[in-house]
């Protein structure tokens, strides 16, 4: 479509969970990461980062208490 790139931020919403957590069990069966792994994200692992906490588990079950803020149209944040 005109105007779509490798960089435009598309919302799966569902379908993107269900494709996210189908590719993480691979990894998980390859024994690349168990569920109860901090997540991998280096700049979560600074010290005094409370992000740092997140287990990939939490990430799965949407209970990681981070806040998610879609974009709009026009740039801003809802």
């Amino acid at each position: 479509m005109p105007g779509i790139t490798k960089d435009t931020q598309l919302e799966s919403w569902s379908m993107g969970k269900s494709l996210t957590a189908t590719l993480f069990a691979q990894l998980v069966k390859e024994g690349i990461y168990k569920i109860e792994d901090p997540v991998p994200v280096p700049e979560w692992r600074a010290p005094g980062d409370p992000r740092g906490a997140i287990k990939i588990v939490d990430l799965l079950h949407m209970s990681s208490g981070l806040k998610f803020h879609r974009r709009t149209g026009s740039g801003l944040h809802a």
